[in-house]
């Protein structure tokens, strides 16, 4: 996924950094130290952990949880597709870093194509959640085996 990073995306990337340091344009606040540290743009925090995203396509997780830890480099690709997909809702630029659909996919069968699994929350009230199987993406690619 970081291996074939255009251009025009790294100059997104980079412009959005500036604009976080800057105080101009933050969705998250309060990881001004982190982003500086690391060149990175926070792209989605969660309970746990908050995900910071470097111009060269690197995507770094750091856990809240414990204090004083480091952000590490995130290696698990079904993570790094999940978060990169989820924060493109706020950053579509994002997209341009996501797998494009084969032809012979199909929609995932857990979300219907979604990409979100429909649930309804701790108050009763309908909610989605991040599809497992696919990733986020609403399809899942289909392998014959001929042997």
């Amino acid at each position: 996924m970081t291996s074939s990073i255009k251009p025009v995306t790294k100059e997104k990337i980079s412009e959005r950094v500036r604009l976080y340091l800057s105080g101009e344009d933050q969705k998250w606040t309060g990881f001004e130290a982190e982003a500086r540290n690391l060149n990175a743009l926070p792209i989605l925090i969660d309970l746990f952990i908050a995900y910071f995203l470097s111009p060269d396509g690197e995507l770094f997780a750091l856990d809240l949880w414990e204090e004083g830890t480091q952000p590490e480099i995130e290696k698990d690709i079904h993570t790094k597709t999940t978060v990169i997909n989820v924060a493109s809702e706020w950053f579509p630029e994002l997209k341009e870093l996501l797998p494009a659909r084969p032809g012979d996919a199909d929609d995932c069968p857990d979300c219907e194509g979604r990409g979100r699994l429909l649930i309804t929350d701790y108050y009763g009230k309908p909610a989605a959640i991040s599809c497992p199987k696919c990733m986020t993406l609403g399809w899942v690619q289909n392998h014959t085996d001929l042997g």
